[in-house]
C-alpha cells in the first residue's frame, strides 16, 4: 500500500477541502431539494376548501343545512359518494362529478354485519340492499 509522503499538516489541510467540499454539496443538495417540494407542499398547510361547510351541515338540524350550500369552486381533495347508478359526486363542492367508480365493500365491517343480522330478521328492504349489493360487487368483479 502506498504511503502518502506529504506532511501530516498538508494532509489535514486536503481532508478539511474535502470535508467543506462535502458540506457545500449536501446543502446545495438540501436547497434544491427544499425549492422542488414547495410547489407540492405549500398549500399542505391550508386547510381544503369547503371542509368547514360539510362540517356545518353534518352538525346542525336538518332545516338549517340549506343555509350552508356546496361551493361553486372546485374543492381540490374530492371525498366522493354515489348520487345515482352512473355518477359520484363531491360532499364539499359542486364541480366535483364523475363517472360511478366501484369501491370494494369490506363484508366483515360492523356495519355489514348489522344489516345482514337484520336481512336475516327478515326485514325485506336490508335483504333488497344486501343482495343489489353483492350483485354489483360480482359484476365489478367481471368487470375488472
Amino acid at each position: 500500500m502506498a504511503r502518502d509522503r506529504r506532511p501530516p499538516s498538508a494532509t489535514r489541510r486536503k481532508a478539511q477541502v474535502e470535508e467543506k467540499g462535502r458540506k457545500l454539496r449536501n446543502r446545495q443538495n438540501a436547497k434544491a431539494t427544499e425549492r422542488a417540494m414547495k410547489p407540492y407542499t405549500q398549500n399542505m398547510s391550508k386547510r381544503p376548501r369547503y371542509r368547514w361547510r360539510t362540517w356545518l351541515r353534518g352538525h346542525l338540524p336538518w332545516a338549517l343545512v340549506d343555509l350552508f350550500p356546496k361551493g361553486m369552486k372546485d374543492c381540490g381533495a374530492h371525498e366522493w359518494f354515489r348520487f345515482d347508478e352512473e355518477t359520484d359526486r363531491c360532499y364539499h363542492c359542486e364541480v366535483g362529478e364523475r363517472p360511478h367508480q366501484h369501491t370494494p365493500i369490506d363484508w366483515d365491517s360492523d356495519l355489514w354485519r348489522d344489516l345482514g343480522r337484520l336481512a336475516d330478521e327478515g326485514d325485506e328492504y336490508y335483504r333488497d340492499l344486501i343482495d343489489r349489493l353483492h350483485e354489483e360487487e360480482r359484476a365489478a368483479q367481471r368487470a375488472a
